[in-house]
C-alpha cells in the first residue's frame, strides 16, 4: 500500500502537468480549462484502472512479464536506479547530459529570441475550449507505467474488489492534486495559485538533482529488496 501511495505522490509532480498548470493559470478563464482538464483525465484514468481491475489481470499488464521473469526485472531495474542514484550522489553527470544541456541552451535562446514555436498542446489550450482542454487531459491521463505498476501491487494486496476501486479513485484524487488545488484556488484566490504553481516550479526546477536522487534511490532500494526476497 505504501507503494501505491508513493506512485501516487510521484504521478501528482509529473512535469507536464505542472508546465499546463501554469499555462492554464495564465489565460482568461483557467477554470473552464481545469474543469475540463480534471473531467477528461479523471474518467479516463479511473475508467482505465477499473478496467484492469474488473477485466485484466493488474500483474501482467504492469509489468509486461511473466511471473517467473518479473522478480528478475525487478532486481535488474532495481539495481539500475540504484546506480543511477549512486552517480547522481557522487556528483558525477548521467550519460548524454552535454546532448541534453546543448538542447536546452538552444530552447532558450529561441524562446529569448521568440523564435521558439509554441507547441500543439500549448496551442490548443490558448484557443480557450473546455472541450479540448478536455481531450488533452484524457489523452495525457493513458495509464503510465507508475499507474500500472501501482495496479499490479495493489492487486498483490488480496483487497476485495471495492476496496480495490476506492483505492484507484484515492490514486487518482492525489495524481491529480495539483490540477484540483488549481482549479479550487483559482475561485478562491486566482493570484495566489499562479504564483503558488510557478514557485513550485521554479523549486522542483532548481532542485531536480535532488529530487532525483531520492526517487532512484527510493525506488531502487525498494525493487532490489522486494525481488531479492521473492526469490528466495
Amino acid at each position: 500500500m505504501a507503494k501505491v501511495l508513493f506512485l501516487a505522490l510521484l504521478s501528482a509532480v509529473y512535469p507536464t502537468f505542472v508546465a499546463l498548470a501554469i499555462l492554464m493559470l495564465a489565460r482568461p478563464n483557467p477554470v473552464k480549462l481545469f474543469s475540463g482538464f480534471l473531467i477528461g483525465g479523471m474518467v479516463v484514468s479511473i475508467g482505465a484502472g477499473i478496467s484492469i481491475i474488473l477485466f485484466a489481470d493488474p500483474a501482467s499488464v504492469g509489468s509486461g512479464s511473466s511471473g517467473a521473469t518479473r522478480p528478475i526485472l525487478s532486481l535488474v531495474v532495481g539495481l539500475a536506479l540504484i546506480a543511477v542514484a549512486t552517480t547522481l550522489l557522487l556528483g558525477r553527470e548521467l550519460p548524454g547530459a552535454e546532448r541534453r544541456a546543448r538542447r536546452k541552451a538552444r530552447k532558450k535562446a529561441l524562446a529569448e529570441s521568440g523564435e521558439l514555436k509554441p507547441s500543439r498542446v500549448t496551442r490548443f489550450i490558448e484557443k480557450d475550449s473546455f472541450w479540448l482542454a478536455m481531450g488533452i487531459g484524457a489523452l495525457l491521463s493513458i495509464p503510465s507505467v507508475w499507474y500500472l505498476s501501482a495496479l499490479a501491487d495493489l492487486d498483490a494486496q488480496g483487497f476485495s474488489t471495492i476496496l480495490e476501486i476506492v483505492i484507484v479513485i484515492l490514486f487518482n484524487l492525489i495524481m491529480f492534486a495539483l490540477i484540483e488545488f488549481c482549479l479550487v484556488f483559482c475561485f478562491v484566490a486566482p493570484e495566489r495559485a499562479a504564483a503558488d504553481v510557478a514557485r513550485f516550479d521554479s523549486w522542483t526546477n532548481s532542485h531536480m538533482r535532488e529530487i532525483g536522487i531520492v526517487v532512484a534511490l527510493g525506488g531502487g532500494i525498494y525493487l532490489a529488496v522486494k525481488a531479492v526476497v521473492t526469490l528466495i
